[in-house]
């Protein structure tokens, strides 16, 4: 649904340097998502070095998203709100 609303022309999955689970596109943003079904498959994240990548400007190579999602069971959301506010990953959200 969120890519009719944004205009997401280019979708596609398992994409990109870090392998992205999904990644949406249009002519103005990126939008990287991931899809986590675990607590410790959440936790797991905080060692990928995409990470910095995405949210220190001085280490950034080829494209950065603009925004990420953490795609999330109903369970999981409070763990990965703590691991979001953790982590200062403030252009992060979730799905």
């Amino acid at each position: 649904m969120a890519r009719f609303k944004r205009l997401h022309e280019y979708v596609a999955t398992e994409c990109g340097e870090f392998k992205a689970d999904v990644l949406s596109s249009n002519q103005d943003e990126l939008v990287e998502y991931e899809i986590k079904v675990s607590k410790s498959d959440l936790r797991r994240e905080i060692y990928k070095p995409k990470h910095t990548m995405y949210t220190d400007p001085k280490s950034r190579r080829y494209w950065v998203p603009n925004r990420f999602y953490f795609c999330v069971p109903e369970n999981l959301v409070e763990a990965a709100i703590e691991l979001i506010e953790e982590n200062k990953w403030n252009k992060y959200g979730i799905a």
